[in-house]
């Protein structure tokens, strides 16, 4: 898990993610990979979540880095990791 730049759930305005969580589902190891994410508040309640697959491109910018699920994921979402 990661702390990031506090976020605003714009369902429930009270409800403010700090943290943020990857897991993988799937990978084929060559072009495409699928991660759930997840973000929590402070206190760990689930504030959001989805999915979101990284394509050939992306994907080739992994080296294996156990950070790029996060970095990717990140990004494509626009938080800010602060850990």
């Amino acid at each position: 898990m990661k702390q990031i730049t506090p976020v605003q759930d714009t369902n429930d305005k009270s409800l403010i993610a700090t943290q943020l969580r990857v897991l993988g589902v799937s990978d084929d190891y060559e072009t495409q990979a699928t991660f759930n994410w997840y973000l929590f508040t402070e206190t760990g309640e689930l504030v959001n979540n989805g999915t979101v697959v990284c394509t050939e491109e992306d994907y080739l910018l992994w080296d294996g880095n156990n950070e790029f699920p996060y970095t990717f994921v990140a990004g494509v979402k626009n938080l800010e990791i602060i850990d």
